[in-house]
């Protein structure tokens, strides 16, 4: 009996120790992973591509295609002109094993139409650093 009360108390501080040192990594604020948002926002808006592809990690180029996401995004600048505003509607965080996961929805208001743009970021575990690892365009 001694010996299971032992054992039941340094689960109790190990489980509390864990759940001290998860909460003491809550990833960068939501607003300093916003203004990476309004990075990619700025230079599309500015049609400088190549500031905006640079934004991007390289895990979305493995999905997309470096060159294959350069088309979409012409494509949808010939399709609804320049970018003119953009508002920030909805954002999320989550925290997973791998990291922390950051995901805005922005209403894009283009020339000619309008557009749905979703944002996700990820900060892996251990880490100060933000990616841009998910864009998805809905309106087009």
């Amino acid at each position: 009996m001694k010996l299971s009360w032992v054992v039941s108390r340094k689960v109790i501080y190990y489980l509390v120790l864990l759940l001290g040192l998860s909460a003491c990594d809550q990833g960068p604020p939501l607003d300093e992973v916003q203004a990476e948002g309004d990075k990619l926002f700025t230079a599309l808006a500015a049609s400088n591509i190549d500031n905006a592809l640079a934004l991007y990690d390289d895990e979305f180029f493995k999905m997309h295609g470096r060159e294959q996401w350069r088309q979409k995004l012409d494509q949808m600048r010939q399709k609804l002109g320049m970018l003119k505003e953009y508002h920030l509607r909805k954002d999320f965080f989550d925290t997973r094993y791998s990291g922390h996961f950051y995901i805005f929805e922005y209403q894009t208001i283009y020339d000619r139409g309008n557009a749905w743009e979703t944002l996700t970021f990820v900060n892996p575990n251990g880490s100060r650093e933000v990616k841009l690892v998910g864009h998805q365009v809905k309106g087009l």
